[in-house]
């Protein structure tokens, strides 16, 4: 696991789930502190990881905090983007922490805004671990992913949420998304707010909501290679 992991949660008593949730990009890990007051999860951790800081080609080769570096926001690319295996990597790394410290796949979420959200979609996608759900805020999905070879019946629950006027993630690039997530076998809640490439309170109260029917309907999926 990252050493730039900021890990929040309970202190006093051992987690009884997880959350690991990504910044976007140019961001950090501070970022979506606000989250673990804002969600108010009983017995949940949050791990916040930092992404590496990378020269982004959308950005004019400028470094920033990256999870990939990405040319356009697009869905037609060939190519996986340039550092993708390596963030899903770390994913991977936080969840075998997470179940090394006794908190179950079936348990643990992983989510993220924009660039952290295209992570957890690709992992969503590119795995079929059991996992409690996947989260994706004004995102979409990386290009030049594996395509499965068919839909897979216990394909995670993902949450969606878009704004009308985002300007950097089109809106109909994250209904694509949908779509393709759809096909896919997964279960996905899409929410629209009239907002642009943000967070809104609203937004928030509606994840709240779908991660605390989540983590009380807890049925654990499958048997995973994990």
């Amino acid at each position: 696991m990252s050493a730039e992991t900021i890990i929040l949660g309970p202190a006093q008593e051992p987690a009884t789930a997880s959350l690991i949730f990504l910044h976007g990009l140019g961001a950090d890990a501070h970022d979506f502190e606000p989250l673990v007051d804002a969600l108010d999860l009983p017995g949940c951790r949050y791990l916040f990881p930092n992404a590496p800081i990378r020269p982004v080609t959308l950005n004019g080769g400028y470094p920033m905090r990256a999870w990939f570096d990405i040319e356009t926001i697009s869905s037609t690319a060939s190519v996986q983007p340039e550092g993708l295996s390596e963030s899903l990597a770390l994913v991977h790394s936080l969840l075998l922490h997470e179940v090394h410290a006794g908190v179950p796949l079936h348990r643990i979420l992983i989510g993220g805004f924009s660039q952290g959200g295209a992570v957890a979609l690709a992992w969503a996608r590119q795995r079929r671990d059991p996992l409690l759900g996947i989260v994706g805020l004004s995102t979409f999905l990386p290009a030049g992913l594996e395509q499965p070879s068919r839909p897979h019946p216990s394909a995670c629950p993902v949450f969606l949420a878009h704004g009308r006027e985002d300007t950097v993630v089109p809106l109909a690039l994250a209904e694509a998304t949908r779509e393709h997530l759809l096909r896919e076998g997964h279960q996905v809640t899409w929410c629209i707010y009239a907002m642009q490439h943000e967070v809104v309170a609203e937004e928030i109260t509606a994840l709240r909501i779908w991660l605390r029917g989540r983590l009380a309907s807890d049925q654990p999926g499958e048997r995973s290679d994990f």
